[in-house]
């Protein structure tokens, strides 16, 4: 059965995914604008013709093919530039009233300029480009759409990626030895590209407190899609770790995007477990 009262709800939730998610986007089209040079121009470690990308493209649709225009170091800068554009002015629409249709075309830009940057950058993508495509499709879909039902479907739909996310990420390192040995962050974090070798040669020198890190991990992201069942309030503590981690590895590895990426998938949460404590207490079937 569907519950109208709740589509406003899940509208909000969907709407602040949205813009907790531009702030990752704006931060990550501000470090491939600063790299521009070293990284994206043609004498760059991944230049449009270092890529071979010409030659890939070739093989696209071919409504896609004008797209490969927009891969040359001169074109892509501008689409970092409008990308930047747009995922800043959605988070400001926070404190700024935009009106929705403004804010339905800018979640599109974005959408689009996503998909351009994973054309002209599909070497090194990780979990938070998918999560980032995934909260924006959704979003421009419950804002094009406009419909209560969508919305709430919207919301439960980027709920339960989010938790499948979780679970995925914890299963895979459960099944590693690497991190069942609790050597896994010690070594990661000894490395030069998501690193900080004084904590990961504390760690290493601290066997027992290393394997309890492991396991934490492992435990709160194979745990996390159970949040919602959990008594009372208790779900807001998992919620709140799950922030916490995402802080520290930001401000130690440097995943910078993994914060807002995820971060960006909690409202949505927030909504799916008021509207699941709801159908339970009052006896309702979606």
């Amino acid at each position: 059965m569907y519950i109208p009262q709740f589509g406003a709800q899940a509208d909000l939730a969907v709407l602040w995914a949205v813009r907790i998610c531009c702030v990752g986007v704006a931060l990550g089209s501000l470090e491939l604008l600063y790299r521009q040079r070293n990284l994206l121009s043609n004498t760059g470690l991944m230049s449009w013709v270092g890529l071979s990308l010409p030659r890939k493209l070739e093989d696209l649709p071919t409504v896609v093919r004008p797209l490969i225009k927009l891969m040359a170091p001169q074109a892509f800068y501008c689409v970092l530039l409008v990308r930047l554009g747009a995922a800043s002015l959605l988070v400001v629409s926070a404190i700024i009233l935009l009106s929705r249709s403004t804010i339905t075309f800018l979640v599109v830009v974005i959408l689009l300029s996503t998909f351009i940057h994973h054309l002209r950058l599909p070497i090194g993508t990780d979990g938070s480009d998918h999560m980032n495509a995934i909260v924006l499709t959704t979003g421009a879909v419950v804002l094009l759409v406009n419909d209560p039902k969508i919305y709430v479907l919207g919301a439960v739909f980027i709920a339960l990626q989010l938790s499948l996310s979780y679970a995925v990420a914890g299963v895979a390192k459960a099944l590693s030895v690497e991190w069942r040995s609790g050597r896994s962050t010690s070594c990661i974090l000894c490395t030069w590209t998501y690193g900080l070798p004084p904590v990961g040669e504390f760690l290493r020198s601290h066997p027992q407190l290393s394997r309890s890190v492991d396991w934490f991990v492992i435990a709160f992201e194979v745990s996390f899609p159970f949040a919602m069942f959990l008594p009372g309030r208790a779900w807001i503590a998992v919620l709140i770790t799950g922030l916490i981690f995402h802080l520290f590895n930001a401000l130690i590895m440097g995943l910078n995007t993994f914060l807002w990426a995820f971060a960006s998938g909690y409202p949505p949460l927030v909504f799916a477990v008021f509207l699941f404590k709801y159908c339970r207490g009052h006896g309702v079937h979606l």
